[in-house]
């Protein structure tokens, strides 16, 4: 314990101070000694720590993807950096890690044609990931919008970047917590709003009612519907478009 405090000691240190100023080459060399203890330590904290912090050097990062050990703590942390270079990126996408491939597809600076890989993964989870993604591109869209499982359709459903028609096809869906995200997304058509506040499942509508872009007349309908229960009149109450 007293070995992974000290490390993150030195973590926190450098973060907090050395970085925000130029470092002399005797402390440039000192920081990079301290990185070297935090790498050798082999600490899955501490390294994880130092894998996906900002801050890290490039070239700390491209060492840390490279490990070997059957634990991937570093691995993971580089592919969850957001500041990780995109050739490390497109590297670590054919990671043997599932989880390695779960954070690059999650990652915000992975390039287009690597998320587009990821898309078609094997994995439902990395392929969640990517669904996810706010940087996903229409490729990846026109495949993950089909996908056989229910979970990367509902994040699909859920992606605010994700373009109406896309929406308004996943409202013929077939399963509800696909058409719940349809319902929240405030990218779904007004057309395709007003379909789905008339669904059968409670749960759709109530989407629908929570939806900022949910036309006013449907939110009054919505609320005065016979059988419609207290949780459907706050939601609408709280909906900045019952307000206007």
């Amino acid at each position: 314990m007293k070995i992974i405090t000290a490390l993150l000691f030195v973590i926190v240190t450098f973060y907090a101070s050395v970085l925000p100023v130029y470092a002399s080459e005797d402390k440039e060399k000192r920081i990079r000694d301290q990185f070297k203890e935090i790498i050798e330590s082999r600490d899955p904290i501490a390294i994880w720590t130092l894998a996906r912090h900002p801050y890290t050097p490039k070239e700390i990062l491209v060492e840390l993807s490279r490990d070997e050990g059957e634990w991937s703590n570093a691995r993971r942390g580089v592919a969850n950096n957001p500041n990780a270079p995109k050739n490390i990126l497109e590297r670590m996408a054919y990671d043997t890690d599932e989880s390695v491939r779960f954070n690059v597809g999650n990652n915000p600076n992975t390039p287009a044609n690597v998320l587009e890989k990821l898309a078609q993964d094997k994995s439902n989870h990395v392929r969640s990931s990517v669904a996810s993604n706010p940087k996903v591109s229409k490729r990846a869209v026109s495949y993950l919008s089909k996908d056989a499982d229910d979970l990367v359709r509902m994040y699909i459903a859920s992606n605010p970047n994700v373009a109406k028609e896309v929406l308004a096809e996943l409202s013929w869906d077939s399963v509800d917590i696909v058409l719940v995200q349809v319902g929240k997304n405030p990218n779904t058509p007004k057309n395709v709003l007003v379909k789905l506040s008339s669904h059968e499942y409670f749960a759709v509508r109530l989407s629908v009612g929570s939806n900022p872009k949910t036309p006013k007349e449907v939110l009054l309908r919505l609320m005065e519907a016979k059988g419609e229960n207290e949780l459907m009149r706050r939601t609408i109450l709280e909906n900045p478009a019952f307000r206007r």
